[in-house]
């Protein structure tokens, strides 16, 4: 499975049996959990992309007991690059794959405190960059 967080809305797209079937659309943790427990209860890693909003779903999702692994989104896209048709699809299919196959490199995600810390760091810096 692949869930992508750069959009306001997550695409997840089962492998199963050698056939690919797109689940939903949806951004509540809740939801896309219910949606995994219904259609996908066996499922042994559900791999998401880094992204914005990648650090908060990765601990929602976690929180839930799914099993997530998270994807470097460069890596990725340099696995999917030799596609013939760039779709959201058949990027969905080819980061399954990657999952499945195991030919991807995890990427540790922060812990929610950090990643607040870093956030508020930011912020500042372009706020003083804003005064200058």
């Amino acid at each position: 499975m692949r869930l992508d967080p750069h959009r306001t809305s997550i695409a997840t797209l089962l492998l199963w049996r050698r056939r690919s079937v797109l689940v939903c659309k949806l951004f509540n943790p809740d939801a896309i959990a219910a949606v995994l427990m219904r259609r996908a209860a066996g499922a042994l890693k559900i791999g998401i992309e880094t992204g914005p909003m990648t650090v908060w779903l990765w601990h929602a999702l976690t929180a839930l007991e799914l099993r997530i692994v998270c994807l470097d989104a460069r890596h990725a896209a340099a696995a999917l690059k030799l596609q013939m048709n760039k779709t959201d699809r058949n990027d969905a299919f080819g980061l399954a794959r990657l999952v499945r196959s195991g030919w991807y490199r995890p990427v540790a995600v922060r812990f929610m405190k950090t990643h607040r810390l870093h956030a508020l760091l930011i912020t500042r810096d372009q706020l003083v960059g804003m005064t200058d």
